[in-house]
């Protein structure tokens, strides 16, 4: 069976991958990933690291999708055609996913291939990758997963997965008979175990009633669990997933998560750290680790702007919350330019970051009495690209506006309140707050009547919107 291959020495392949990677050669790192591949087939570890570079390389390169099936199609239809060369279907399945590491059609080849070649590791692997991040709670990728963990030997997970498809699909006949085998299957294994005394039967009942427990607290996300017991419950059931399955680099995430969710810095940092060493190309658990700094200088500075609330005459109160201010925007603007450094074409991170330097010209006007041109420029360069994306369009034209404001660049200003305005039917707080700016642009350039006319347009609907009504009465 092709899944008995010997395993071949590809450690000095890995070195040359892991070199690639550090210097940012993307493309030679999955020549080699690939060339560690065709030797092991079922090296999981190596299959993650490869699409964890396709995706960085995708990031940086913006390619995927319909250019890359342009480009490939002849591949794509070959990749669709039915062959009993396992091995190399799976070859050709890495090669075109090297491009386009999102694939749903050509990731659920892969993972077919993998199964008929007996590599059920691998086959484990990406179907579980194609449920969680190519189409999460897909149907078809859950049933082979379910079928991949029975042949694993995983019975525990199937009957888990097997669950998670029952609850997607209530009525399906098949996932049903597939739970009911399962379960007799583990009922069988726990009661042999246990002995066939009453005693131990009943015993091997209670086990089976604790994992249905154990079940329905780790099938939750972390944000539903509802007290700090549940969540310490997980983290022990975490552990031990961890020591059955030590490779698995998303169950130290999760375990990350979990500590962060305590607000357990220490362990959060050592844990993601962990799972980074096993999967050092993956760039996302890097950011779990930045996360845990910011989160944790985030927590400090709300219990420190507590305190100065408390006692606003406290001037050493005052003292510790504004230098945690200052550190928390340093910590956030130090990990969010390496964020695009690794990551140059996400809107989030962009975004994220225009944001940050439009706080820090907001603190230094407050340290210094002016806005610095330099830090509204980097501000300016992060909301000039993010305009483009719908779902972040209205508040960094908001931004923008106020940007080119505090330039003095009021023209600028004016047009980017104008579009933003435009574009929404209804009155809700983003056009209050884009026409209140865009009259007071139009008062610092000295036209009182247009100023006037955005005023009373808010006045019509919100009569208390900040000092409006001042203004007018002054007017």
């Amino acid at each position: 069976m092709a899944g008995a291959a010997p395993q071949m020495d590809t450690s000095k392949l890995k070195e040359k991958a892991d070199q690639a990677v550090s210097r940012h050669n993307f493309p030679y790192a999955m020549e080699m990933y690939q060339q560690i591949l065709s030797l092991d087939p079922n090296d999981v570890e190596s299959r993650k690291a490869l699409r964890a570079v396709a995706l960085r390389h995708q990031q940086e390169t913006g390619a995927g999708g319909f250019s890359v099936l342009a480009k490939n199609i002849m591949s794509f239809v070959k990749i669709m055609l039915p062959s009993k060369d396992y091995d190399k279907k799976m070859q050709e399945c890495e090669k075109y996913l090297a491009q386009d590491p999102s694939n749903y059609k050509v990731s659920i080849k892969l993972g077919l291939a993998a199964l008929a070649a007996g590599y059920n590791e691998t086959a484990a692997w990406i179907f579980e990758d194609i449920s969680t991040r190519i189409k999460p709670n897909d149907v078809p990728a859950l049933r082979n997963l379910q079928q991949a963990c029975r042949l694993t030997g995983e019975i525990q997970k199937a009957l888990d997965i097997n669950r998670k498809i029952l609850q997607l699909v209530p009525s399906d006949r098949d996932a049903s008979q597939a739970l009911r085998d399962l379960s007799a299957v583990s009922m069988s294994t726990k009661i042999e175990a246990a002995g066939t005394a009453s005693a131990e039967r009943g015993k091997a009942a209670r086990q089976i009633a604790k994992d249905d427990v154990e079940y329905s607290l780790k099938s939750r996300r972390i944000s539903e669990l509802r007290s700090i017991e549940e969540v310490k419950q997980v983290i022990e059931y975490t552990l031990q997933d961890i020591e059955k399955r030590p490779e698995d680099v998303q169950l130290r995430v999760k375990l990350g998560d979990l500590y962060v969710r305590m607000q357990e810095w220490v362990k959060a940092k050592e844990t993601y750290e962990e799972a980074r060493k096993l999967a050092p190309a993956q760039y996302s658990i890097s950011m779990h680790v930045q996360d845990v700094d910011i989160k944790k200088v985030q927590t400090d500075l709300a219990n420190a702007r507590s305190a100065y609330e408390k006692n606003t005459s406290d001037q050493q109160a005052r003292n510790a919350y504004s230098k945690l201010y200052d550190q928390f925007l340093e910590t956030r603007l130090k990990y969010f330019v390496d964020r695009e450094k690794n990551l140059p074409t996400d809107i989030k991170i962009a975004y994220e970051l225009g944001n940050i330097f439009y706080e820090l010209a907001e603190r230094k006007k407050q340290l210094t009495g002016k806005f610095q041109d330099d830090m509204l420029d980097q501000a300016i360069a992060r909301y000039q690209r993010t305009v483009k994306d719908p779902g972040v369009r209205q508040q960094s034209q908001l931004k923008l506006g106020i940007c080119f404001f505090r330039k003095a660049q009021y023209d600028l200003a004016i047009r980017q309140f104008t579009e933003a305005i435009d574009s929404l039917e209804f009155m809700n707080d983003t056009k209050k707050e884009l026409l209140y700016h865009r009259a007071k642009t139009y008062e610092a350039m000295g036209d009182k009547e247009m100023a006037k006319k955005d005023l009373v347009t808010i006045y019509e609907v919100d009569i208390d919107y900040r000092d409006v009504a001042q203004i007018m009465k002054n007017m």
